[in-house]
């Protein structure tokens, strides 16, 4: 209530079956990380919530991490001294190593249309490595937007009505990482084996992206609110679920 947020199930619900595990594993099981001895066997209830809230927050700060950050440290150590990072504050590692100096926050529509690659070069490529796979693919491949199509517009609107952190999910979105990198991302309709542009549809035709491949995919959307809705809603819970998520509006 004082977070003034309204939920559609209980507390019941949105906890059954969770024990003392791994948040994240869908198993929920003794094979799971535990978060304390047995604690696949423990069930999450209203009278533990509290103890199950404290050790998966260790988990996620630490325990689940610490290995990992040792081995960065590790991998430091074989250029430099990871002493040397303490000259940097937080934020300035932040902003150079994460992302922050390359001025998205400052984005225009030139620059953002700059982002975006419509030419489909590589497109022969492609249609090589699918047909190799036994696929054929051509229409779905050599479909393009061009730069006055309603829906590239409404991405480049999305874009620039966007907040700097709402910017940099997208760029996670698309290529995995929150900053500008080289290289164009490619926009590319999702089209059915006919060529035909598929309108959106939730869940089965959504935004979608291949982030080795920098590649873009866009369903039909019938006016720019929709689309960035529709949009917005789907990088911001991929970005808290990393792929492990279906929006439904």
């Amino acid at each position: 209530e004082s977070s003034r947020k309204k939920y559609e199930c209980s507390f019941e619900d949105y906890f059954e079956g969770k024990t003392f595990v791994d948040p994240l594993d869908p198993m929920q099981d003794e094979d799971a990380y535990p978060l304390l001895p047995g604690g696949g066997k423990k069930c999450v209830t209203i009278e533990n919530i509290r103890d199950w809230v404290i050790l998966a927050k260790r988990f996620f700060l630490y325990d689940g991490v610490i290995s990992q950050a040792i081995a960065f440290r590790q991998g430091i150590n074989d250029f430099f001294s990871a002493d040397a990072l303490l000259l940097f504050t937080p934020k300035e590692l932040q902003r150079d190593i994460c992302g922050g100096g390359d001025n998205v926050e400052n984005w225009d529509e030139n620059a953002i249309r700059g982002l975006f690659k419509l030419d489909g070069k590589g497109t022969a490529e492609a249609l090589v490595a699918v047909a190799a796979m036994g696929g054929e693919g051509g229409a779905a491949l050599s479909r393009r937007f061009g730069p006055s199509s309603p829906t590239l517009s409404y991405l480049v609107k999305s874009l620039l009505d966007g907040s700097t952190t709402q910017r940099r999910q997208f760029l996670s979105f698309v290529t995995s990482i929150p900053i500008t990198t080289p290289g164009q991302i490619e926009v590319v309709p999702v089209v059915n084996p006919a060529g035909e542009f598929l309108p959106m549809s939730d869940p089965s035709c959504l935004p979608r992206a291949n982030t080795c491949a920098r590649r873009l995919y866009l369903p039909k959307f019938e006016n720019y609110e929709s689309f960035f809705k529709v949009f917005w809603a789907v990088v911001r819970e991929e970005s808290r679920f990393k792929g492990f998520y279906e929006w439904r509006g």
